[in-house]
């Protein structure tokens, strides 16, 4: 049974084996049947139809009836069978000038409705070559430019917008299309629809947009979102622009565009750090360099809000950096010079000698009296808190202790709200203090740590152990000497 077996198992495999033998033969390149499908694929390709004199004729016979009867439809099916025959054999030429001439009949025919409807049938065809469609979305945006009528422009527009959406060989035209049509709706009063349709165009991730055109649209972006009070949007949008791609002189425009619209952006969000940041890049420009009323308004500002700024470490460096600017050709900044003068001191800054000097200059100022009389005492109160943070970081560097009546009279505050700034200093990390309200006195400086404690006595008991190891070395070295000196004298 077992042999059995075995032979019907080879008989098996002996007949794979003849098989597979036949499939590969049958597979075998066979050189002269491929050159033969070669030649035929050749005659089919040079016995390609010819639509030249079919497109030719269809077009002056459609144009003609169109000026006998002004029947457009008719006309436009006749163009439309011609594209169908061109667009099917893939001939891109013929198909293009058909499908221009349909464009083109239409709007000779100045029949807005018939235009919009011929327009998108031609670039919705099926298998719709992209040659075709850019064609055609070039023709009809030159024919939108000529047309006065808003109504008839918007509705062209939006049927372009239409066709071309997911398109990416037309979407740099319809990002173009996309603002112009927001312009108008600005232009009507209507800002929210307006920045809504701006927020749907994407054009970081353009790659035929050029960098220019890029950011002059993202800032575009930018504005209307801040006329309608989007803050967050706008933050989100303002934050696609690299600074760093602004540094060309080409570019001087959209930077000063770009800092102006920074300026208003952190003015909303309460950032006046940030806003005199923006200030000194607008200083640094060749356009504010060569013009001497620009330049003083933004030292000014910057200088300024510097100033009304939370004390931190990149405060002081602003402060050293404005400080440090030459105005001797803007005569009109010297009092703002003055005022970061009195800030980068350690010395106390009183505050109505402050206002006595600066009082006016700061009332003049657009940034402090921006929004009126109540901007302006706001402003007033911060720049005095501001004052007073100033004092309590110089108290913090002369004294190790003072009593919370004197520094209440060099703050030139009340007991509740000195002892509140010392707080929110201490708590901030400005200054290390303790207030012993018992006492009523405070204490500056940090509390040493119990590791600095018993670093310091280690440090200090070697320093003795080797002071001790010395003088005993001297003691030895002096009894050595007397005894020498007794033993030469009894000699």
């Amino acid at each position: 049974f077992s042999v059995s077996c075995s032979l019907h198992q080879f008989c098996q495999t002996s007949r794979l084996v003849q098989l597979l033998r036949k499939g590969i033969m049958a597979l075998k390149f066979d050189r002269k049947k491929t050159d033969a499908v070669y030649d035929a694929m050749e005659v089919e390709k040079e016995e390609k139809k010819d639509f030249t004199s079919l497109v030719e004729s269809s077009i002056a016979q459609a144009q003609d009836s169109l000026k006998a009867t002004g029947d457009i439809k008719s006309a436009l099916e006749m163009l439309f069978a011609v594209e169908k025959q061109t667009r099917l054999a893939s001939d891109i030429p013929a198909t293009c000038e058909v499908a221009l001439a349909i464009v083109n009949l239409a709007a000779d025919s100045k029949n807005w409705d018939e235009l919009c409807n011929a327009f998108g049938a031609v670039v919705k065809r099926r298998a719709q070559l992209k040659q075709v469609v850019i064609k055609c979305v070039t023709r009809v945006i030159e024919i939108l430019d000529l047309e006065p009528e808003e109504a008839k422009k918007v509705q062209l527009i939006e049927t372009i917008r239409d066709v071309t959406e997911g398109k990416l060989d037309t979407e740099l035209e319809r990002a173009r299309l996309t603002r112009q049509l927001a312009a108008i709706k600005e232009k009507n009063g209507d800002i929210i629809d307006a920045a809504e349709l701006m927020q749907e165009v994407q054009v970081e991730t353009y790659g035929t947009m050029e960098r220019r055109e890029k950011i002059d649209f993202i800032l575009e972006q930018v504005r209307l979102c801040m006329d309608r009070d989007d803050m967050v949007r706008a933050y989100i949008l303002f934050k696609k622009v690299n600074p760093d791609h602004l540094k060309d002189d080409e570019l001087i425009d959209l930077k000063l565009r770009f800092y102006k619209l920074a300026v208003q952006l952190y003015g909303k969000r309460g950032e006046d750090l940030e806003q005199a940041k923006c200030w000194k890049h607008i200083l640094d420009t060749k356009s504010a360099k060569d013009n001497a009323p620009e330049a003083a308004e933004a030292f000014i500002s910057s200088a300024v809000m510097t100033v009304l700024a939370k004390h931190s470490n990149e405060r002081a460096d602003m402060i050293a950096r404005l400080h440090e600017v030459n105005i001797d050709a803007l005569p009109q900044c010297t009092w703002a010079n003055a005022l970061l003068g009195l800030f980068k001191k350690q010395e106390l800054v009183r505050w109505e000698t402050l206002i006595d000097q600066y009082g006016d200059s700061l009332a003049a100022s657009q940034v402090v009296n921006a929004r009126g009389e109540d901007e302006y005492k706001a402003r007033l109160q911060q720049l005095k808190d501001r004052v007073a943070q100033h004092n309590v970081l110089v108290l913090g560097k002369y004294y190790s202790t003072i009593s919370m009546q004197r520094a209440c009279q060099l703050l030139q505050l009340d007991a509740e709200s000195t002892e509140t700034f010392l707080r929110d200093m201490s708590t901030d990390g400005h200054v290390s203090l303790k207030i012993d309200r018992p006492a009523g006195t405070v204490r500056f400086g940090e509390k040493p740590k119990p590791e600095t404690i018993l670093n310091d006595w280690s440090h200090n008991i070697s320093e003795l152990l080797v002071k001790l190891e010395r003088v005993g070395h001297l003691v030895n070295k002096e009894n050595m000497q007397h005894e020498a000196n007794k033993r030469t004298r009894g000699r």
